[in-house]
Order: C-alpha cells, then sequence, then structure tokens
C-alpha cells in the first residue's frame, strides 16, 4: 500500500468504527458517572482532600512548585482546576475532566490502532486506553469508589500510546511524522504529569526507535519535547523546572514517602508478584528464542520500567499486564515459527497474553465497570466531604464518626507499656499523647475549624503537625504560601504560618513526631497561646 492509500485508509470503515467505538465508551462510561449526579466516593477521602487544596488553589491563581509543594506535575491537575474556573462543583469538575482527557487522547489512540494494531488487538488498545482515563477507582480489585491517584490512571494510558508507538513497526508505510510529533507529545504530557513514568520509560523508548531504525521518529520526537519545554519555559520561567525538581528530591528524600507501599525487590519478586516478573522474563526469553530479537530487547527494557512505576503507584497495581497482552498479540508472526523446545511461537505468545489478561483481570475490570456500581452506589447515608460540596461526597460514618487507634498496653488496662513505641512525640518538655485518627477527618476539621472562628482566629494561617494543613478548606483561615496540601517532610511553608497546630490524636503520628522535630531543631522560638482536649496552639514569636 502507498502513502496516498494509506492516509484514504484512516477513512475507512474499520476506523469509523474504532471511532465510534471509543466515543461509545466515553460516552456510556462518562455518562454514567455524570448521571450520579456528583462523585460519591468510598475511600481515600483524604486524598480526595489534598486534590481538592490543590485544584482549590490552581482555582484561585495559584501554581504548583511556585506557590505550593507538590511531586506530582501541574497537567495532573489542570483539566479540574479548569471546569472549576467556569463554575462546575468538585464532582461535576473530576467527571468532566476525565470525559475531556479521554476525548483529547481520541486522535493519538487512533493512530495507534491505524498505524500499529488489527483486529481484536485494536479494539482492545481502543478499550484498554479509555477505561483507564475513565474509571472511577485507581485499581485493585476492592469493589469501592474513589477518584484518588487519577494521575496514575491517565500517565498509563498516555504510557500505553507511547509504548505501542515506539514498540511496535508500522503496518505498512512509516509516518515518521505523525510517530514523532505524538510521542513528543506524550513525553511531554508525562513529564507534567508523573515524572516517574518519563524516566522509566524514557530508555525503553529511545533504545525502541534506534532497534527499529526510526531515527526521524526519534529526532522528531526529541523536537517536540524540546519544543513544549521551551514554550512552557517562556510562560512559566526556568524557575518552574528548578521548583519542580526540588520539589520531587524533597519527596523522594522524605523519611515518610520513600515509595507507597512494597519496596522495589518485593515488586520484583515476593510471592505476590513473582509470578508477573517471570511472566515478562519469558517473553523476553520467547521473543528472543523465536526470532524476534528487537522485540526482545524491548520488551527486556520495558521490565525494569513495569517494576519502576508499579513500586511508585499507591497499591503496587501492575496495571501493565493488559498492555503486555496487547504487545504480545502484536508480536506474533504471522505463519508458524518454532521457538524454545519445538514450540510454536504464534501458540506460545497467544498462551502468554492469555495469562496476562488473566491475571490483569480482577484490576482491568474494577476498573471497567466502576462508573455503573458508583451509579448503583446507595448515597442516602453519605455526607458532603467539603463546606458547600454537595456534589462530592463521601459515606457519613467514615467522615463524621470520630474513631481512633490508641494504645491498649497501659496500666489503666493491666497491661505493661511498651517503651519503643514509633510515632512517640513531645512539644515543649511534655510528652503527647500516642492516638491516631482513624475516621472522622471531617468532623476533626470541622470541629477545630469552629473551635478556632470562636477564640478570635479567624483569617489567620496555620501550620499544622500533620499530613494535611488544609483547616482553609473547612473555615475562615488562609492557605500557607509555599505550603504542602500534602506532607512529605521538612516544614514547607512554615515561614507563612502564624501558629502551630498540634493536633492531640493527628491523621499521622509519624508527620506529628517529624514536625515538631523539625520545629525544634530550626531552633524556632514558639509559645503555647491556647491548650484543648484536641489540639495545643502554638503562636512563632518573630523579631
Amino acid at each position: 500500500m502507498d502513502q496516498d492509500n494509506q492516509l484514504n485508509s484512516i477513512g475507512s470503515l474499520p476506523v469509523i468504527r474504532l471511532t465510534l467505538f471509543m466515543l461509545g465508551i466515553v460516552a456510556f462510561m462518562g455518562g454514567l458517572a455524570l448521571a450520579k449526579g456528583g462523585v460519591f466516593v468510598g475511600q481515600h477521602e483524604g486524598d480526595m482532600m489534598h486534590l481538592m487544596a490543590i485544584t482549590q488553589r490552581m482555582a484561585a491563581g495559584q501554581m504548583p512548585h511556585f506557590d505550593f509543594m507538590t511531586p506530582i506535575g501541574a497537567l495532573a491537575f489542570v483539566p479540574i482546576t479548569e471546569m472549576l474556573k467556569a463554575g462546575f462543583g468538585i464532582g461535576h469538575a473530576l467527571i468532566w475532566s476525565q470525559i475531556i482527557v479521554a476525548i483529547t487522547l481520541v486522535p493519538a489512540v487512533l493512530w495507534v490502532t491505524v498505524s500499529r494494531l488489527k483486529g481484536a488487538v485494536a479494539f482492545g488498545f481502543c478499550a484498554l486506553c479509555m477505561i483507564m482515563v475513565l474509571a472511577l477507582v485507581h485499581g485493585e480489585s476492592q469493589p469501592t469508589v474513589s477518584f484518588s491517584m487519577h494521575y496514575n490512571r491517565w500517565a498509563w494510558a498516555l504510557s500505553f500510546i507511547v509504548i505501542a508507538l515506539s514498540a511496535l513497526p508500522p503496518l505498512k508505510t512509516s509516518r515518521p511524522l505523525i510517530d514523532g510529533l505524538v510521542i513528543g507529545a506524550v513525553m511531554a504530557a508525562l513529564a507534567m504529569i508523573k515524572v516517574t513514568y518519563f524516566v522509566a520509560l524514557l530508555p525503553a523508548v529511545v533504545v525502541a526507535l534506534l532497534q527499529l531504525r526510526k531515527y526521524r521518529t526519534l529526532a522528531l520526537s526529541l523536537a517536540v519535547g524540546l519544543v513544549i519545554a521551551l514554550i512552557l519555559t517562556l510562560f512559566l520561567g526556568l524557575e518552574y523546572w528548578v521548583y519542580y525538581v526540588l520539589d520531587m528530591l524533597a519527596t523522594s528524600q522524605s523519611a515518610l514517602r520513600v515509595a507507597p507501599g512494597l519496596a522495589l525487590t518485593e515488586i520484583m519478586a515476593s510471592p505476590a508478584y513473582v509470578h508477573f516478573s517471570i511472566l515478562l522474563l519469558s517473553a523476553v526469553v520467547v521473543l528472543r528464542a523465536g526470532g524476534e530479537k528487537q522485540a526482545g530487547l524491548i520488551m527486556l527494557l520495558l521490565t525494569p520500567a513495569f517494576w519502576y512505576i508499579t513500586y511508585q503507584n499507591f497499591g503496587n497495581d501492575p496495571q501493565w499486564l493488559p498492555m503486555l497482552a496487547l504487545l504480545l498479540l502484536a508480536w506474533r508472526p504471522s505463519g508458524p515459527a518454532k521457538t524454545l523446545f519445538g514450540l510454536d511461537m504464534r501458540q506460545a505468545l497467544n498462551t502468554m497474553a492469555i495469562v496476562a489478561l488473566v491475571a490483569a483481570a480482577p484490576s482491568l475490570l474494577n476498573l471497567a465497570y466502576s462508573p455503573l456500581r458508583h451509579f448503583n452506589t446507595d448515597v442516602s447515608e453519605y455526607t458532603e466531604v467539603l463546606p458547600n460540596q454537595p456534589d462530592f461526597q463521601s459515606p457519613t460514618i467514615r467522615m463524621m464518626q470520630l474513631d481512633a487507634r490508641v494504645p491498649y498496653d497501659t496500666p489503666d488496662h493491666g497491661m505493661p507499656a511498651y517503651v519503643e513505641r514509633k510515632g512517640a512525640s513531645s512539644w515543649q518538655g511534655e510528652a503527647l499523647p500516642i492516638c491516631a485518627l482513624e475516621l472522622g477527618m471531617k468532623a476533626w476539621f470541622v470541629a477545630v475549624a469552629e473551635d478556632l472562628e470562636a477564640r478570635g482566629f479567624a483569617g489567620s494561617k496555620i501550620f499544622i503537625a500533620d499530613v494535611f494543613s488544609t483547616l482553609w478548606l473547612f473555615g475562615d483561615f488562609e492557605p500557607l504560601k509555599n505550603g504542602a496540601p500534602w506532607y512529605y517532610g521538612g516544614l514547607p511553608g512554615f515561614e507563612d504560618a502564624d501558629y502551630l497546630l498540634i493536633p492531640l490524636c493527628p491523621g499521622v503520628l509519624s508527620v506529628r513526631a517529624e514536625v515538631l522535630a523539625a520545629v525544634e531543631d530550626s531552633s524556632i522560638e514558639m509559645r503555647n497561646v491556647l491548650e484543648t482536649p484536641a489540639y495545643i496552639l502554638a503562636e512563632r514569636i518573630r523579631d
């Protein structure tokens, strides 16, 4: 097929079907989410509070890394922020942002299917990308609803696009201009959403393009990425990248958040994950032994990328499994071929693809039907998470029932004390209670905000010695300049604070201990101005 005929094929019936197929998924999943009238989450409301703090600040004109600390790139929040600016409530803004992202990706996904994939594999790839963007849960197999860590799902969808374009040879005539534009733009988007994906995939993408001798595509990809970086630098300034890197370094060096789950070695070889690693490495061996040496090398380079991204994502969900299945199916030879032990390579890759899909099924199905589960959720006992935001709710018991985890090894219970208990801390020589809030985050924030307002502290800037300093979402207070919506370490925003609030029962004991240790190590003079049964309020003594 010559180039003109290939271009004409873009308007062919199969392509129209693929386009309608993707738009149908968007309409079904996005429509079901919208039909509920908001977002009703069953878990991770703390993470959602973190997301709301960031998007509310951005909607007010602030910029990540400049005005507050976060290791997540701005593009992860821009679609939501723009919906908030347009007047949507939080819940509707979240849903519409996903619909917009999914529709934006349709042309790139369509190009992958037109240029690289055939038949059922093409439809599978389209479905995979749309499901990743439009789901209403982060993954895993727990049947609940959460918008937490949406950026991981979006980044996986983008990753699948760039992996397919760089790892798979064109079906017919090569189109380096289009490939380069898409790869460059997608890699730039990954860097601006969550840089983990960009760093992990970059070596595999570059080597894959070199292996397939797609030098023009590689050059164009680099050029597009550099142009996008230059444009962003012209608008945001060179300082943006400096602050972005500093935020990521601070997070990577934090003892509290080195990784959000298992260690990297466990992702590679623990009993719960070793079969995934065996599958990956077996794919490398089978491909190379069967004569597909380029594909085998690309798979070998993708293996550590998949491991590292999984290690860095909460839940350690190997969401690369369905993409592995699609790659193996796309790499199948057209006719019989021999590989190890006399096995037919086509059949071997078919079998491995089926194994990958079976392993992916719990998480993938959970993602796919999460909007339907959300639509059928009984919300009669739900309440709004933030004041005056009725389209963003969570179970009332999680929001309002104040449950805490406290030690049982006390004289009151006739038990010997465990003296090396983690999270123990003191303030100005006095030991603080060992207590961690389990439920009732909203109730705690509302009660503390109302108490402070009644005592005349409205309008002040307050640094909370806990994982969240988001009191301003619940009352008449100001967010901290250079603060951290989610605490990773140090004292971000403390210079801007009027007061330090020390919860007697924080959400995370180790965070309270680290904050108070950092304050004491800084030699900043503080004096207590208020002590209540729920918290201590200390004022910073300024010269």
